[in-house]
């Protein structure tokens, strides 16, 4: 058997199993009929297309051992052997109904249509068994492949992004409010904000190139400094602006709330012990700038509330800057990133000098994220006087905070409800619930039961603004 031939039946027979694996997966209940659709239909269809190329061209090279590989054929060796297809499957096969956390993607997917409303957008949520959210497009880049098939598979219009989130977070509303970061990567994938401060990217660190070269950090001889900060902007300050992009976005639209929620997740990633005591581990990493820089950031623009924040607000969120400034411990390790012809040492000083340009862009990223959002998602003053006010006449009577005067409560306002509760109230809502145990346990059944006030709050709030809107 010729090495082609015995290649592409091996090939054949493994996309044929792909397709076998989605038709069961056609079985599942999604939590939306577009999904369910895609599986059924978009993704089979394609499956089936890659698969009858293959076939076509076994049948060929069968009956002529010459027969030259054709550039469709190719182009599917391509498509496959990248692995795209099957990581589309492995996010689909997880994203059943009993997976999907419903209250929250409600707010979120709303959200994302106000902010990008040119784009049709199907969140695939994921969980995973790790302690990390992610988002990144899954149905973007099948466009060449599909100009080889039918033209309803290349028209395509809906946008899919897979969302992971921890397998056992799924009904705690406060720890989703992280969902506003990875909503703060669609929107900066979809409008392109981080493309439109790279060229600010470059003239920031162009002039700290020769003080890098002398510090012996750059290996690149006979390269120009241009090639340099290339470099540097796509190796490191790109991810990094990334990152400041979806951090303004997301305190942006829930203001305090996510303040306190990155806090506690950047708190519990890096938390670890130091002799008798507990310290954060601040990473230094080319991919995210280290998290005390980041909640310096939240903590300035949480300053640029019109009319501040309320004393005890500003209080905790002071205290949280100062453990970030005061309890971390610094760490880095010695990493190169470029190639043979141009490469960067990321020692102590070269970071303190990338962790300065990117904090002098901050107000360019702030300029640009203000400009994508729509007056009527940013989270205000007035927002949160709401919400503290439902947690004194709702939450702390065990009343779900999804109405006022009447009126649906905007999720932005409930999820804010529930981190002033969290913070603030909870010995109160402990009081009014009956035989809780004591100490850290009724705390715990107390946050549970926050949780489930939200929960019921977001899908009512939901449901309200439907029936006033048909």
């Amino acid at each position: 058997m010729h090495i082609k031939t015995w290649y592409l039946e091996a090939l054949a027979k493994e996309i044929h199993n792909a397709k076998h694996r989605v038709e069961s997966l056609a079985h599942q209940v999604y939590p939306s009929d577009t999904l369910s659709e895609f599986v059924r239909g978009e993704l089979s269809k394609l499956i089936h297309e890659l698969w009858l190329i293959v076939r076509d061209q076994l049948r060929e090279s069968n009956a002529r051992a010459d027969a030259p590989l054709s550039p469709k054929c190719a182009e599917v060796i391509s498509f496959w052997t990248s692995g795209y297809i099957q990581s589309v499957i492995a996010s689909v096969s997880e994203a059943d109904i009993h997976s999907h956390p419903l209250e929250m993607m409600l707010y979120i997917r709303e959200l994302a249509r106000q902010v990008v409303p040119g784009e049709s957008i199907e969140v695939v949520t994921v969980p995973k068994e790790t302690l990390n959210y992610s988002f990144r497009p899954i149905w973007q880049s099948r466009r060449p492949v599909l100009r080889i098939g039918s033209q309803a598979i290349a028209e395509q219009a809906v946008k899919y992004v897979e969302l992971t989130y921890p397998k056992g977070e799924k009904d705690n509303i406060l720890r989703s409010t992280v969902f506003a970061h990875e909503l703060g990567h669609y929107v900066d994938h979809a409008l392109g904000l981080t493309k439109r401060l790279l060229p600010r990217a470059y003239a920031a660190i162009l002039p700290h190139i020769p003080q890098l070269r002398r510090a012996d950090v750059v290996r690149a001889p006979g390269v120009s400094d241009i090639v340099v900060a290339q470099l540097i902007v796509s190796g490191i300050l790109t991810s990094w602006l990334q990152e400041a992009v979806a951090d303004t976005f997301a305190v942006r639209v829930l203001g305090p709330a996510f303040y306190f929620c990155y806090a506690e997740l950047a708190g519990l990633i890096g938390g670890t012990q130091a002799g008798a005591r507990i310290e954060i581990l601040d990473v230094r990493a080319a991919s995210h700038p280290r998290s005390s820089l980041r909640i310096q950031h939240l903590w300035h623009l949480l300053r640029e509330l019109e009319d501040g924040l309320p004393v005890e607000v500003r209080q905790a969120t002071d205290e949280i800057l100062k453990m970030f400034e005061t309890r971390v411990r610094v760490m880095h390790g010695a990493t190169t990133i470029g190639n043979r012809s141009v490469a960067l040492v990321l020692i102590p000083s070269v970071y303190e000098v990338l962790e300065r340009v990117w904090q002098s862009l901050l107000p360019q990223v702030t300029e640009i994220v203000d400009a994508a959002i729509p007056e009527g998602n940013v989270f205000k003053s007035a927002d949160y006087k709401l919400a503290r006010l439902l947690v004194k006449e709702r939450l702390e009577w065990l009343i779900p905070p999804n109405e006022h005067e009447g009126q649906p409560v905007k999720p932005s306002v409930i999820i804010n409800a529930g981190w002033y509760a969290r913070q603030f109230s909870l010995e109160t809502i402990k009081n009014r619930m009956k035989s809780l145990p004591d100490g850290l346990e009724g705390n715990h059944n107390a946050v549970d039961m926050l949780n489930g006030l939200l929960k019921y709050a977001l899908y009512a709030t939901y449901v309200h603004e439907r029936w006033l809107s048909a």
